[in-house]
């Protein structure tokens, strides 16, 4: 069986919020909508903000930005 913990508990050495960019960017080459991954981790932040209190912006910015961006340049580039 899949252990989700151990999946999104990937660390590389690098800061977490690298780690989640390399994520959401898995998730967006599997889907090959890099959309997926921003809204996966746009809804994991936003529900840690309201359980936690406190909005962590990295964890937030890095893999969205990141997905939208590269979201962009597959649109120029496959159509």
């Amino acid at each position: 069986m899949i252990d989700m913990k151990k999946i999104f508990s990937f660390n590389t050495g690098l800061p977490y919020y690298i780690n989640h960019l390399i994520i959401a960017l898995l998730i967006g080459i599997l889907f090959f909508n890099f959309m997926v991954g921003a809204a996966f981790y746009a809804g994991r932040e936003i529900r840690d903000w309201e359980k936690i209190g406190e909005f962590d912006h990295k964890g937030f910015w890095f893999p969205v930005i990141g997905c939208i961006v590269l979201q962009v340049l597959k649109f120029f580039l496959f159509n």
